[in-house]
This record gives C-alpha cells, structure tokens and sequence, in this order.
C-alpha cells in the first residue's frame, strides 16, 4: 500500500532509518478495568493540535507527529498501563494533548461485547452482509 501511494517503503523495512519526533509522552491508565471506547472525533482534533493533521490545507504536516495506541477497545487495563504514546515536534503541546486522550477514553469495571468492525460490503449487486466466515472463523 506504501508502494501504491508513492510512499518510500524503506520507511517500513528499516524504520530505525525514519525522522523521530524530539518530544513524545506517554498517555497512562488513570483506573483499572476495560477500555470500552475513545472519542475518535477527540483523538483526530488532538492529532491536529500535534502537528499530526491540518486546520486548513495550507498548514504543514510534521511527519514525525502521531499517536501510537498500545491498548484497544476491549482490552483489560490495570492503572499505569500505557494506553498510548504521542509523539510531536510541539512540545508546548504535549501535557494537553496527553491530557485530552486520556479524558477521551471510556472504562467500564466490566467486560464488553465489541461490536464487529465490519459488517457490510459492497458489490456490483449492492451492499451484502459481510460474513466472517471467509476469514475461516
């Protein structure tokens, strides 16, 4: 998919070899139980205050911003894990945008049911159930 869209697939291979942001945090579970859902809205604002995304289409991308999830929807978390590491060039922004993702996420002391990531697909006929059964499950 790099390759399709004209990115340099070296950045996959040898990413030791990629530009590294010079400030990045850790985004630390505040309680223990199961994360049950981020505000992606939240989360995608965020990324734009870190450099990560464009208030208008003139503002530049820095491509050493981003949010790396260690944690998902689902998963069981104890207070402390890291839920996620921000990295930016915009160290002024760092302790909100830790902040922000943190406040962004929702815990339940109870397991949940995730809903399925899929569950359509369109086809020359239409839009079809999408079956899980093609995956052999």
């Amino acid at each position: 998919m790099v390759y399709a869209q004209g990115g340099d697939v070296d950045t996959i291979d040898f990413p030791e070899q990629y530009a590294q942001a010079n400030f990045s945090a850790e985004v630390i579970s505040s309680q223990t139980g199961y994360l049950v859902s981020l505000n992606a809205l939240e989360v995608g604002l965020v990324g734009v205050n870190i450099g990560a995304g464009r208030k208008t289409v003139d503002d530049p991308i820095d491509k050493t911003a981003g949010i790396l999830f260690h944690k998902r929807p689902g998963m069981h978390v104890v207070e402390g894990d890291v839920l996620a590491t921000v990295y930016t060039e915009r160290g002024d922004q760092l302790a909100n945008a830790v902040q922000r993702i943190l406040d962004s996420c929702t815990f339940s002391a109870d397991q949940i049911e995730l809903p399925p990531l899929i569950t359509n697909f369109v086809t020359n006929e239409g839009v079809e159930d999408f079956d899980q059964s093609i995956f052999g499950e």
